[in-house]
């Protein structure tokens, strides 16, 4: 008994539990058994002393590099909504934004310039913003139906971001 050292006594409580020796707690008189090159006797064990065991919960699994894939109608769904976010808010303010810089190249006014340069600005971080939350939808390479509809989804978006940059450029000549 002098002898035995902690990783013996834990692989002795292995057999007989089915607990991994690395997910174990043993305590003598309140002390926490954790060197397993020692011998128990360190620890003041002898012959009829108790030793309280804790098992600790399981390692959990390491999250992956890739996100997890989500099923294709999920995806379907969030591509749809990020579809009608761009069709029906950023289209029209875009179409408004063109009207605006239109009717302002009659002008002159340099406030009204600004606004028009800060809602360009405003457009086309929206427009970015889209383009990224289509770009964090993972397509599995099964689902061919949402990487197509993500594909026009991210088209359209590029098109309209192209379309603001050349309205804004409208404003510089």
């Amino acid at each position: 008994l002098e002898n035995t050292l902690v990783k013996e006594l834990k692989q002795y409580c292995q057999r007989i539990t089915g607990i991994s020796p690395n997910q174990m707690k043993l305590n003598a008189f309140g002390a926490l058994m954790n060197n397993d090159e020692l011998p128990i006797s360190v620890y003041g064990l002898r012959p009829g002393c108790f030793v309280t065991l804790k098992s600790l919960p399981k390692p959990k699994a390491k999250p992956t590099s890739q996100p997890i894939e989500k099923n294709e109608q999920v995806l379907l769904d969030q591509i749809k909504a990020t579809q009608t976010k761009i069709d029906t808010d950023l289209a029209t303010e875009v179409k408004t934004y063109e009207k605006e810089v239109k009717a302002f190249m009659a002008q002159t006014d340099k406030e009204a310039k600004k606004k028009h340069v800060y809602k360009g600005a405003y457009l086309n971080e929206q427009l970015m913003h889209v383009l990224f939350d289509l770009d964090g939808l993972i397509c599995g390479p099964d689902y061919t139906t949402a990487r197509q509809a993500r594909k026009e989804a991210v088209k359209h978006a590029q098109a309209l971001l192209d379309k603001v940059d050349d309205i804004k450029s409208m404003l510089y000549r």
